[in-house]
C-alpha cells in the first residue's frame, strides 16, 4: 500500500528527517510517535506530495484521504460557495458517491445531531465545518486514511467515536494523535520518529505495548550510564597513577586513557539526552464526568458605556 525508501528532508540546514524506509500493509493500522518539532506532521506532508522530499522514494498503491492538521486554515478555500447545503457540498460539489442517509449518520456520529444534508454551509461554526471535512475524507472510504491530529477539533465523544470507527475500518489507517490510547487495540505498529538521528523506528504491537518497550529501553539507558560512568572513573583513575610516572611508554599509555575516559564522557552525554528526551514530562488528565446540559445560565443583564445600552 505505502512504501518509503530512504526519505530525507531539510528545512533551513536542519535535518528533519534522514534515510526513513517503511512500509504500511494493506488494512494495517499505524500511530505515529515523537515528541513536538521530531517531524510527524513533516512526514505526513512527504507521503501525501504536500511538501518536495530532497531524495528517496514513496510510492503509493490505491487511493488515499488526507487530513490535515492544519485543516482550520484550509476551510475558507474548500468552502467556496457558502450558500451549497452540506449534501450538496459533499455529494455535487466533492463528487461522492454516496447516499444522504449517509452523511446524516455521520453527522449524527459528530454530534452534529441538530444539523443534516439541507443545513446550509454558511451557518455552521468553525468546528463544525471541520466536522463536514472529517466527514467527506471518511465518506471517501480510500485505501489510506492519512490523519493528523484528528481528535484535535472534537469534543471527547466525537474523539471517542472516530478512534473506535478507525478501528473498526477495513482499509488501512496512518495516524498521528495524542490521543492514541483511544484505539490502542486496534494499532498494528508503532512508529516512532526519533528526534535525535532523524529516522523513524517502527514497533510492532499496540500503542500500549511501545509505552512498555520504551520504559524498559530506559531503564537499560539508566544501566548503561551507571556502568559508563564507573569505567570513566576506574580508567581516569588508572591515568592518573600512570601519568605520575616519569617513562615515555607510561605517559603515552596515560594519554590513551585519557583519551577514552573523554569519549566515554561523550557517550555518557549523549545517553543522558536520549533519556532526557525520553522521559519529557507527561501530564496524563482524567476525562471528566459529563456534566449536566445546563452549564451557564444567564439572566437579565443589561450594561451601558454612557449612554448607550450595550
Amino acid at each position: 500500500m505505502l512504501q518509503i525508501k530512504n526519505l530525507n528532508y531539510e528545512i533551513g540546514g536542519n535535518t528533519i528527517l534522514k534515510d526513513v524506509s517503511l512500509f504500511l500493509g494493506r488494512g494495517e493500522k499505524v500511530g505515529i510517535v515523537g515528541v513536538n518539532g521530531a517531524g510527524k506532521s513533516t512526514l505526513l506532508k512527504s507521503i501525501v506530495g504536500q511538501i518536495e522530499k530532497d531524495s528517496g522514494e514513496i510510492n503509493i498503491v490505491g487511493t488515499f484521504s488526507y487530513l490535515s492538521q492544519e485543516i482550520h486554515n484550509e476551510i475558507w478555500f474548500r468552502h467556496k460557495d457558502q450558500t451549497l447545503t452540506i449534501g450538496e457540498y459533499l455529494i455535487l460539489d466533492q463528487g461522492l458517491d454516496i447516499e444522504e442517509w449517509e452523511i446524516n449518520k455521520f453527522l449524527n456520529n459528530l454530534h452534529m445531531r441538530d444539523k443534516d444534508c439541507e443545513s446550509i454551509l454558511s451557518e455552521l461554526s468553525g468546528g463544525q465545518k471541520i466536522k463536514v471535512e472529517l466527514v467527506r475524507i471518511l465518506l471517501k472510504k480510500p485505501d489510506i486514511l492519512i490523519l493528523d491530529e484528528p481528535t484535535n477539533f472534537l469534543d471527547i465523544s466525537s474523539a471517542q467515536w472516530l478512534m473506535k470507527y478507525l478501528i473498526d475500518y477495513p482499509n488501512a489507517v496512518l495516524v498521528v494523535s495524542h490521543d492514541l490510547r483511544l484505539m490502542n487495540r486496534g494499532l498494528s505498529k508503532i512508529w516512532f520518529l526519533n528526534e535525535l538521528n532523524h529516522n523513524v523506528e517502527v514497533y510492532k504491537g499496540n500503542y500500549n505495548k511501545f509505552l512498555k518497550l520504551k520504559a524498559q529501553q530506559d531503564e537499560s539507558l539508566v544501566r548503561a550510564i551507571t556502568n559508563i560512568e564507573r569505567n570513566a572513573k576506574r580508567l581516569k583513575k588508572s591515568a592518573e597513577q600512570l601519568a605520575g610516572r616519569k617513562t615515555y611508554k607510561e605517559a603515552k599509555r596515560a594519554s590513551r586513557r585519557f583519551e577514552k575516559v573523554k569519549e566515554l564522557k561523550k557517550e555518557v552525554r549523549n545517553k543522558e539526552r536520549m533519556l532526557a528526551k525520553s522521559k519529557r514530562m507527561k501530564i496524563k488528565l482524567p476525562t471528566p464526568q459529563r456534566c449536566s446540559r445546563r452549564v451557564l445560565l444567564v439572566e437579565g443583564i443589561s450594561k451601558r458605556y454612557g449612554e448607550n445600552l450595550v
